[in-house]
């Protein structure tokens, strides 16, 4: 405090620079220890790979025995030198949620099945919740919807 009341006496705006400092160093020093913890972005990319996107719009989603996409697209996903799968989820259209927005333990099932065959197949998975057309269209609408899916 008396650092800062002897800059205000010298120089009007003596505080607020003095207290921007202080704030800038207090954010490298953050910043130094964060990066220091955090992997390179460029490198988690890099590890990722190249990717392709499954289950999209299969019917898979609503009954498995209608799927598409088969066990084995997985093993020859990855002998094409792919090294992760993003499963575009589309939670929204389940044809059984529960009143509080739960999905159906079918939904689950599916996505279980995704996961357990794209890791034995040596591939990264990334969810990606892809419900972009309803989310923009009414998005504080839906959002107690997107907030349970991921609950």
């Amino acid at each position: 405090m008396k650092i800062a009341r002897c800059l205000g006496r010298y120089r009007p705006g003596a505080i607020a620079a003095f207290l921007c400092a202080l704030g800038m160093m207090a954010f490298c020093w953050a910043s130094s220890s964060a990066a220091a913890q955090t992997p390179d972005t460029f490198a988690r990319n890099q590890r990722l790979g190249r990717d392709v996107n499954v289950l999209g719009y299969d019917p898979i989603w609503k009954d498995q025995h209608k799927a598409r996409f088969q066990e084995k697209y997985f093993r020859l996903i990855q002998e094409a030198g792919f090294s992760h799968v993003r499963v575009n989820l589309h939670p929204f259209r389940d044809n059984k949620p529960k009143p509080d927005h739960k999905l159906s333990a079918a939904w689950f099932e599916t996505l279980d099945w995704t996961l357990k065959h794209a890791l034995a197949n040596h591939l990264m998975v990334i969810p990606d919740f892809h419900e972009f057309q309803t989310m923009g269209e009414n998005p504080m609408g839906s959002k107690e919807r997107m907030l349970a899916v991921w609950r």
